[in-house]
C-alpha cells in the first residue's frame, strides 16, 4: 500500500485508528514532530543447503524380502531412517565412486549396508558399511576426504540441546540428538561442549581399552555414562546385551534406556 502505516489503520479499521491516535499524542506524537514511521528489517533468509545425493537404493525402496532390508528391519532400527540407509552391492566400488581417499584395499564385490555421514551444511563427508556376508571386517568406515571428521549424524544434531555420543551409527538412531563417533579421536570432537555432552561407550566393563578411554575421558573433563551393575539382563554377564541396538533387541525402549543413561552419567 502507498501510504502511511496510520492511514492503512484508518482504512482497516476506524476504531484501532482512533486509538492509535489517543497513543501518538500520549507519547506527545502529533504529525508535525516527534512522529517517527516504524522501519521494518527483514533478514534474507537462510536455507541448509541439500543433501548430497546418495546413488545407491535405499533401504524403504527395496523389496520387503530384499536381504538387507531384512537385516535393517531385524534390528529393529527405526523405520523413519530407512530411506537414510542405503544397499551397496560393491561397497568398494561405491567408496571409490565417492571419497578422494584411496580405498584400494578394500575387498572388492562386498555387498554391505551403506550408513552416510553428512556434516552440518549436509554434504557428504563419509559413510560406514556394515557386511551383510561373512566378512573378515563386519564394519568399514571411509571418509571423502582426508580430513573429513569421523562422526556420524551431524546434519540432525543440535548443539543447543543435550548431546549424546554413542561409538556406532547404529546405536544412536535410537537416542535423541545423538552422534556417533565412528572411530574418530577425542581431537575430533573439540566442537562439541563437553558440559553439555554424555560420552556413551558399550558396556563392556571387562574391556580395559574401553575402561583406559573412559577414565581419559573424565580426567579431560567429559560427561560419561557408568553403566550400572543392574544394566538389564545380567549383572556383568558375558551374554549381557554390549550396545544400545543390543538392549533394544533385549525389549528395552528407547526411552527406558535413555532414563538409565542420564540417572548413570557421571564427571570429574
Amino acid at each position: 500500500m502507498g501510504q502511511t502505516v496510520g492511514n492503512l489503520i484508518k482504512d482497516i479499521d476506524p476504531a484501532l485508528h482512533k486509538r492509535y491516535i489517543m497513543e501518538r499524542f500520549k507519547n506527545g506524537e502529533n504529525k508535525h514532530s516527534n512522529f517517527k514511521e516504524p522501519t521494518f528489517h527483514f533478514e534474507t533468509p537462510k536455507f541448509k543447503p541439500k543433501k548430497t545425493v546418495i546413488h545407491l537404493p535405499s533401504i524403504g525402496s527395496l523389496p520387503k524380502d530384499h536381504y538387507a532390508r531384512v537385516y535393517y528391519e531385524g534390528r529393529q532400527i527405526p523405520n523413519k531412517f530407512m530411506d537414510k540407509v542405503f544397499f551397496a552391492e560393491d561397497f568398494k566400488r561405491w567408496a571409490q565412486s565417492v571419497c578422494q581417499v584411496d580405498y584400494t584395499n578394500l575387498t572388492q564385490g562386498e555387498p554391505r549396508l551403506v550408513i552416510p555421514f553428512f556434516d552440518e551444511n549436509n554434504k557428504l563427508i563419509g559413510a560406514q558399511g556394515r557386511a551383510l556376508r561373512d566378512s573378515k571386517v563386519r564394519y568399514v568406515t571411509v571418509k571423502v576426504h582426508e580430513n573429513s571428521k569421523k562422526v556420524f549424524g551431524l546434519e540432525r544434531w543440535t548443539n543447543k540441546e543435550p548431546t549424546y555420543l554413542v561409538e556406532g551409527p547404529i546405536d544412536s538412531l535410537f537416542l535423541p540428538n545423538c552422534l556417533a563417533m565412528a572411530g574418530a579421536d577425542m581431537s575430533d570432537l573439540s566442537f562439541l561442549n563437553k558440559i553439555n555432552t554424555t560420552l556413551i561407550f558399550d558396556n563392556e566393563p571387562r574391556n580395559e581399552h574401553i575402561g583406559k578411554r573412559m577414565f581419559d575421558a573424565l580426567e579431560k573433563g567429559w560427561r560419561v555414562l557408568v553403566w550400572p551393575q543392574d544394566a538389564p539382563n545380567n549383572k556383568w554377564d558375558r551374554h549381557a546385551p554390549k550396545d544400545i541396538n543390543d538392549m533394544i533387541l533385549s525389549g528395552m525402549s528407547s526411552d527406558e534406556i535413555l532414563k538409565m543413561i542420564n540417572k548413570n552419567t557421571y564427571s570429574g
